[in-house]
């Protein structure tokens, strides 16, 4: 798919211009839900907001945490800060602060996979924001993009190579690719490159539930041939070809005769309609086709 445009927001773009930021082409906000065990004051209005303008949205959380515990006590705060609500884009943790820098590789290797393993047992489609730095030298990157969806910072003119990352934020107070600001306000800008509404949608996660469509009634939502006519023996032609494609088992030779009409029978039977051997709106409507006959 082609890039998506975006913003991430938090409660240090109060009163920001939602309006002015859609006819500049964002079409989805990754919203700061909160930090530590803080939830933003700003995230229910941002929330609100960026739904009315019908953007997608994600949330994450700005991690603290040294330890194992303390990660447990923010994945609370951030459960409870987007509970009841629905996300279009990923739940993301935010590992970046310089205060747990030296906290060592294996323990926030730990406590990325802490969160991942409760955001995704509660349901939600789960990712890691970090910057390159971060990525490559203070966690095991590499190996953690493996298994979870990847937010990568890197405000220069390319998206970093070697990283699988579904939205790179490529820009912020400082921006290669287009004006720091929007509206007015200097905004964090990121593109996103999956298609995730529509994988978590069909997931079933954020908040979403998987639709379920019987093979029953997408034939009937979705007609696959117009049938104008009766189709019986001595018929001819594309309408009987199509007839001889939904029955299986015939010779398409769009030519109806006797092995043609005993099929037609069994699949009436089978319905519970007149066994006549005659294709008409009734046997039209069990194929899933559009009677348009008399």
């Amino acid at each position: 798919m082609a890039k998506v445009f975006g913003v991430d927001l938090s409660s240090w773009q109060k009163g920001y211009p939602y309006a002015s930021a859609t006819k500049s082409g964002v079409k989805f906000a990754i919203l700061r839900a909160g930090f530590s065990r803080t939830k933003d004051n700003m995230f229910d209005k941002h929330y609100k907001n960026a739904k009315k303008q019908g953007w997608g949205v994600g949330a994450y959380w700005y991690t603290y945490a040294t330890t194992i515990v303390e990660a447990r006590i923010e994945i609370k705060a951030f459960l409870k800060a987007i509970k009841g609500k629905k996300f279009e884009y990923p739940i993301y943790l935010d590992m970046e602060d310089a205060s747990i820098r030296k906290t060592g590789k294996s323990t926030l290797n730990a406590i990325v996979k802490e969160y991942g393993n409760a955001l995704e047992k509660a349901g939600y489609y789960f990712g890691v924001y970090t910057n390159v730095d971060w990525y490559r030298n203070k966690i095991s990157g590499a190996s953690l993009n493996k298994k979870y969806s990847w937010w990568i910072a890197s405000w220069t003119s390319s998206k970093p190579s070697g990283i699988n990352a579904g939205l790179w934020q490529f820009g912020g107070s400082s921006n290669e690719i287009r004006s720091p600001k929007i509206g007015g306000v200097t905004t964090d800008q990121d593109y996103a490159y999956l298609d995730y509404p529509s994988i978590i949608k069909k997931m079933g996660k954020n908040g979403y539930k998987k639709t379920i469509v019987s093979k029953i009634k997408e034939k009937i939502s979705k007609p696959k041939h117009n049938l104008t006519r009766l189709l019986k023996v001595g018929s001819t032609g594309k309408m009987v070809e199509n007839l001889q494609k939904a029955l299986g088992g015939l010779e398409i030779d769009g030519k109806f005769g006797s092995k043609t009409e005993a099929k037609v029978k069994v699949f009436q039977k089978k319905h519970k309609l007149t066994a006549d051997g005659i294709v008409g709106k009734d046997t039209a409507h069990a194929l899933g086709w559009l009677w348009c006959g008399k």
